[in-house]
């Protein structure tokens, strides 16, 4: 493909096409090419970090989401999955940060930050109560919802222990990165 001919709209949509089709190879070469030519377009960077997230590349995605929020420094989606990807990485003083860094118009994700944030703080009740009240309002990305539904689900197995807490201590050790880096960005 000819990727000269396409200008930078059509690009982001060609891109946005390829994820919802679950096409990832796709994506990331188109949004490749629509970051080379657009290095400040935030949107580009975001979701090329959240395919790389979805195949893994950790370490990309997160430099990713970090050019994202830094040409975006408003922009609470790239905050918020940059908060998911350091909780995934162990660094919850990063995730914490992060997650206070949200400032969405939706009120349910700002629940959801909120949560997350007090489950990186190791305030586990805090975190519960947070996620809880984000179930309970409209859902405009209904897999996120789905992935915090889930996470209170496991909550009684241990899963919002602090991350520091050991086995020992009786609590299992926070084991949600499957949970965290799920299909919802494909929503995004």
């Amino acid at each position: 493909m000819e990727y000269e001919a396409l200008d930078d709209d059509e690009l982001l949509h060609l891109s946005l096409d390829a994820i919802n089709g679950a096409r990832d190879a796709d994506a990331v070469v188109l949004l490749k090419v629509l970051t080379g030519r657009s290095p400040g377009n935030p949107l580009a960077y975001y979701l090329l970090a959240a395919q790389h997230a979805q195949t893994g590349l950790m370490d990309r995605a997160e430099q990713g989401f970090k050019r994202a929020v830094e040409l975006a420094p408003e922009f609470a989606m790239a905050h918020f999955q940059l908060g998911q990807l350091m909780l995934v990485k162990g660094d919850a003083a990063a995730a914490a940060h992060e997650f206070r860094q949200v400032r969405s118009d939706d009120p349910a994700i700002a629940c959801y930050a909120e949560g997350l944030c007090a489950l990186a703080e190791e305030r586990p009740a805090d975190a519960l109560a947070s996620l809880q009240r984000g179930l309970g309002l409209p859902q405009a990305i209904p897999a996120l919802a789905q992935d915090m539904r889930r996470l209170i689900d496991e909550a009684g197995t241990g899963a919002l222990a602090p991350q520091g807490m050991q086995e020992s201590e009786g609590v299992a050790s926070l084991a949600v990165a499957p949970m965290l880096l799920s299909n919802y960005s494909r929503y995004n």
